[in-house]
């Protein structure tokens, strides 16, 4: 694999992960119920 087939290959799972782990972090910590934001 080339440097190129790396990035593609890691750079959306990184977002993908990157997304998750703020949203995780934005829902959890003081809002047990889930109102006016998603």
């Amino acid at each position: 694999m080339t440097l190129v087939h790396i990035l593609n290959f890691s750079i959306p799972i990184a977002c993908i992960l990157l997304i998750g782990a703020g949203l995780d972090k934005m829902c959890k910590p003081d809002v047990p119920k889930q109102e006016g934001k998603d």
